[in-house]
């Protein structure tokens, strides 16, 4: 949709939350989709949001304690016989602080790569061992008597598809879940990368604070 003033294109979308079908559909020119309730009713909400973002109720439920909502009008849709609730998120009241997305999210750990996630999470009680919760400081800083903490590099190395990603995102998980508290920043190459610092964009922008809506191909001086 395309913005009257500006001429900006004004994306509309529709979230909902539930079950539905995923898979391959279709004889002779098979293709992988995904029907269902939810997926129409999603279809539905993106044609009223008109340039705006609007949630089924399902999804604010599982996602209030995180995100600020205005609660808007019940609309009518095709193929519901009774009117739907909807709710938008405020982006006055929501920021990047206030929806806090790590704490409280629902945790599911990974299945299986136990010898890896005992390696790691070894490897980080120890490095955390150097540190005192009590006083905030590395107890070197303390006591000069004290041992410092060794610099760590865990490296993940495996074929295309084993399982590296997740197994990161893991660690991740556990990182943000450890004691004391740890600010944990991530970034990514992308393949083809023409600037070898493009990993560093996402983690310079979450550390100085810079929204992620910054164009990320600009040269951070």
């Amino acid at each position: 949709m395309f913005g009257a003033a500006s001429g900006a294109v004004l994306p509309s979308i529709g979230i909902t939350t539930g079950n539905c079908f995923c898979g391959l559909v279709g004889a002779g020119r098979r293709e992988y989709t995904m029907m269902g309730d939810t997926v129409n009713l999603a279809a539905r909400l993106m044609q009223h949001a008109n340039g705006d973002v609007i949630v089924d109720h399902n999804t604010y439920v599982e996602s209030v304690k995180h995100i600020n909502y205005d609660i808007r009008e019940a609309i009518f849709v095709k193929g519901k016989k009774s009117s739907v609730p909807i709710f938008s998120p405020d982006p006055e009241r929501n920021t990047l602080t206030s929806m806090n997305l790590v704490k409280d999210l629902k945790y599911i750990p990974l299945v299986g790569r136990a010898a890896e996630i005992e390696n790691f999470t070894n490897t980080l009680s120890e490095h955390l061992s150097f540190f005192d919760s009590n006083n905030l400081k590395w107890k070197y800083q303390i006591d000069p008597s004290s041992p410092k903490p060794q610099k760590r590099v865990i490296h993940l190395t495996g074929d295309v598809g084993i399982g590296k990603s997740k197994l990161g995102d893991e660690f991740i998980n556990i990182a943000c879940r450890s004691t004391p508290k740890l600010l944990v920043v991530t970034g990514e190459a992308q393949e083809n990368d023409k600037y070898c610092f493009n990993p560093w964009i996402p983690i310079i922008l979450n550390l100085t604070g810079v929204l992620a809506t910054k164009l990320a191909n600009e040269k951070i001086q």
